[in-house]
């Protein structure tokens, strides 16, 4: 309710809904905004409107993931096509 009536005092705050995670492939992370299609971490704008937040910064490629690798191991039974697809 609150933040109804501070948007009704102050028009700028308010944003249309449409606005928000307008560009869906952009998730925020304590480091910036990351293009889950390439990658790429830039720094975050406030015209993103990104209301999807990780609490933990990406590791940087060729980070050693074991736990990520024993978790697909036992989710495909093995299976190394299956995995690498849920990898990409």
């Amino acid at each position: 309710m609150a933040v109804e009536q501070i948007c009704r005092s102050d028009p700028f705050l308010a944003v249309e809904q449409s606005m928000l995670n307008a560009y869906p492939w952009l998730v925020g992370t304590p480091d910036g905004a990351v293009d889950l299609r390439t990658g790429n971490t830039r720094l975050g704008r406030a015209a993103d409107f990104i209301t999807r937040q990780t609490a933990v910064t990406p590791a940087p490629c060729g980070t050693p993931a074991p736990n990520w690798f024993v978790f697909l191991r036992q989710a495909t039974k093995g299976d190394d096509e299956l995995q690498g697809f849920l990898q990409r």
